[in-house]
């Protein structure tokens, strides 16, 4: 009888360190993998994570038990973790580069004499206004 309450005083121990853990850990971040908490998410986050609902599971345990995907998605982000946010950024990179030459393109400027191509009839101020609409 005695060790099972020493057990289960070691439990309750171990689960509030767990707690404790994931709240300061919460609490000293400013952003997850690059995207910023801004400081109100960090209290519904927590909530999130821990504060059971009126059937004893917490709205993140409901929300990832409603589909498999959510098991898959979460193992794979988890597994990858870094890599996946480097992939995401250097595909952004690459998308405003991209952005940016075919602006350039459209603006008549020649990547070999970096010079805006003058012949078009179109003034100068109908080509500004047509590149911020554009924007």
């Amino acid at each position: 009888m005695k060790d099972q309450e020493n057990a289960a005083k070691l439990a309750a121990q171990r689960q509030q360190e767990y707690f404790d853990t994931v709240v300061n850990e919460i609490k000293g971040m400013d952003n997850i993998r690059g995207v910023k908490i801004p400081e109100k998410d960090k209290q519904i986050l927590l909530e999130y994570i821990f504060k059971p609902t009126s059937d004893g599971m917490t709205k993140f345990q409901k929300d990832w038990s409603k589909s498999v995907k959510n098991l898959i998605e979460s193992a794979y982000f988890t597994m990858k973790g870094d890599t996946l946010v480097k992939a995401a950024e250097v595909k952004g990179q690459n998308a405003a580069i991209n952005k940016f030459k075919n602006s350039l393109n459209r603006a008549g400027v020649s990547r070999k004499t970096n010079k805006q191509d003058n012949t078009s009839t179109e003034s100068m101020w109908n080509s500004f206004a047509r590149r911020l609409r554009a924007n």
